[in-house]
């Protein structure tokens, strides 16, 4: 879940409120697909965002207390740090964040095989943290993308759907994801299926705004 976009949504809104404003002094990977972003301040001066660009296993993470690797580490984009954060936003109904600097922007793209980090600098001129194909055009992807400052820039219209179907739900939002159509299909008796695309969207303001909670299946042994 710590990849769905609903809950990467809620990250960049409360990531907005603590990084903003902050310079990224470094970048640098210590382990395989993993980018930390050393954004320090009085308060937290060994803060890092952790971007983990793994096909598999894509999230981002933030810790305040990390120390670089004395050896068998790998600095990116210095020519172009220190730069501030002047804001975070998601993709409307995508899973592209981008951290607006106040020259350039980082885009940090989850997307399968070609999941990675890039900084395009104001001349749409990319450097990328993993090895991108030539064909791969992200400054144009990102020009022709809508981009939202917080969850609630964005209304998902679930509760309007006439057809209340699984289809033609997943047809409109494929950005859904599994566990919350299963979820609220669990909530929604057989004999309302109409109420599928509010049980959906109660499911969803749940993941933004309720405290994070882990739960753990006694049958599985799975969180």
């Amino acid at each position: 879940m710590f990849k769905n976009y609903f809950y990467l949504a809620r990250c960049i809104g409360e990531l907005n409120n603590s990084i903003v404003n902050k310079s990224i002094a470094e970048a640098f990977s210590q382990e395989r697909d993993k980018l930390y972003l050393r954004i320090s301040d009085h308060e937290f001066p060994n803060r890092h965002l952790i971007s983990w660009a793994n096909a598999q296993l894509s999230y981002l993470s933030i810790k305040n207390e990390h120390f670089k690797a004395k050896r068998n580490t790998v600095n990116f984009f210095d020519d172009l740090l220190p730069r501030r954060i002047v804001k975070l936003e998601i993709a409307a109904g995508d899973r592209i964040i981008k951290v607006t600097l106040d020259s350039g922007c980082l885009i940090f793209r989850i997307k399968g095989a070609s999941t990675n980090v890039f900084l395009i600098t104001d001349k749409d001129e990319v450097l990328s943290f993993k090895k991108i194909k030539n064909d791969d055009d992200v400054p144009e992807e990102v020009k022709n993308t809508t981009f939202i400052s917080s969850p609630s820039g964005y209304e998902y219209g679930l509760k309007s759907l006439k057809d209340s179907s699984k289809k033609s739900i997943t047809d409109k939002f494929p950005f859904i994801g599994k566990e919350i159509f299963f979820e609220a299909q669990t909530r929604t008796n057989e004999d309302r299926p109409e109420e599928l695309p509010t049980n959906l969207q109660n499911v969803i303001d749940e993941i933004m705004q309720e405290k994070i909670a882990v739960f753990f299946d006694n049958d599985s042994g799975k969180a």
